[in-house]
C-alpha cells in the first residue's frame, strides 16, 4: 500500500505546515522510487530525504534503517533517539517497522532502558 502511504505522507506534511510545493516534489520522488525499484528503493529515497532535512528525528532515521534491514544502523539511531529523549521512543516496542529488530538482544536492552520491558 505504498501509493496510499505516499499520499498520506503528502497530506500530513502539508497539514503540518510544510511547503506544499516541496512536499509534492518529495512525494513524487517517493512514488518514482517505489515505481522503479519497489519497497527497498522507496526506503532508500526516504533515507535520502531525511539526510537532506537538517532536523530529522533520530527515531525516524532508525525506522528507515530498520526497514532497509540495516540493523546495526537502526540500533545506533535508536540509541541517539534514547539519548535525545525522543518522545517517539516509547512507541518502539509496538512500531511495526522495528519487527526485524525484536529478536536481537539489543532491542530488549533498549526497552529496559526506556522502562518498557
Amino acid at each position: 500500500m505504498y501509493a496510499d502511504a505516499i499520499h498520506e505522507y503528502e497530506i500530513s506534511r502539508i497539514l503540518s505546515g510544510k511547503n506544499p510545493e516541496l512536499v509534492k516534489r518529495q512525494a513524487a520522488e517517493l512514488a518514482e522510487a517505489y515505481g522503479s525499484g519497489g519497497a527497498e528503493s522507496y526506503w532508500r529515497k526516504r533515507l535520502d530525504l531525511l539526510r537532506v532535512k537538517n532536523n530529522a528525528s533520530s527515531y525516524s532515521v532508525a525506522q528507515v534503517h530498520a526497514m532497509l534491514g540495516k540493523l546495526d544502523d537502526a540500533f545506533v539511531w535508536l540509541g541517539k533517539a534514547y539519548d535525545e529523549s525522543s518522545p517517539n521512543i516509547i512507541y518502539s516496542r509496538v512500531d511495526p517497522r522495528f519487527q526485524g529488530l525484536r529478536p536481537d538482544p539489543r532491542f530488549a536492552s533498549l526497552l529496559r532502558r526506556i522502562g518498557l520491558s
